[in-house]
């Protein structure tokens, strides 16, 4: 890549970054993600940086924070895989509201479904679109939303549910979808936590139980390393 490619694509590449980092929180920062974006950039083709100068500013920034959902992406799934949490994004829960994930959720009195008790939260049924732990952790995350920050809340429910956002501003959008996002996670992985380390749920090994287990790891029996 020569000098003239990397300068007009650096603020660019910079500004996917901080997107990617503040939408991927959970699992990539801003810097890591500008690393990868040139690595990505780099690895595909010669002349690919080239192409990407080319293109007319928005068409190119447009193209970097696409690249740095893709990179996102992948680190989520990667995370899901080696520490068993699955954690939402938030370009993740901006699909599933826009998908109208809020619409008839309203019981008789006309109360929204994250105002009313858990327990009726917890008997929610599976969408088209969304599985049941989804639309759980989505409607308990505007739930604890709403007490946390009862004005993202709102902008929530005005935008996705309303369909009227005329009067909020943009980066507000933007910063009550990423509280929810965190929500979200917070609630599915500490649910998780209770199924899976609750009391009478973990297996004690003995000691040399658990030296057997150790051999086989290190030996490469049964290592997960190998699918």
């Amino acid at each position: 890549m020569d000098k003239t490619t990397f300068n007009t694509l650096l603020p660019d590449v910079r500004t996917a970054a901080r997107i990617t980092g503040r939408e991927w929180a959970d699992v990539i920062d801003a810097e890591d993600a500008e690393q990868e974006i040139w690595l990505l950039l780099l690895s595909r083709s010669d002349d690919l940086p080239q192409q990407i100068a080319a293109l007319e500013k928005p068409a190119r920034v447009s193209y970097l924070i696409e690249v740095g959902h893709q990179i996102g992406q992948q680190y989520r799934d990667d995370y899901e895989l080696f520490s068993g949490n699955y954690v939402y994004s938030v370009e993740q829960v901006r699909k599933m509201l826009k998908n109208d994930a809020l619409a008839g959720v309203e019981d008789e009195s006309g109360t929204p479904l994250w105002e009313l008790p858990e327990t009726e939260i917890k008997r929610l049924q599976r969408t088209d679109s969304m599985t049941v732990t989804e639309r759980i952790d989505l409607f308990l995350g505007m739930r604890q939303l709403a007490k946390r920050n009862a004005a993202y809340a709102d902008y929530i429910k005005c935008r996705y549910l309303d369909g009227d956002w005329s009067h909020i501003h943009r980066e507000q959008m933007s910063r009550a979808t990423e509280a929810l996002t965190k929500e979200m996670n917070r609630i599915h992985i500490a649910r998780k936590a209770e199924y899976t380390e609750g009391p009478g749920t973990r297996k004690v090994l003995s000691n040399s139980a658990a030296q057997a287990l150790t051999a086989r790891q290190w030996h490469g029996d049964n290592w997960e390393g190998r699918r």
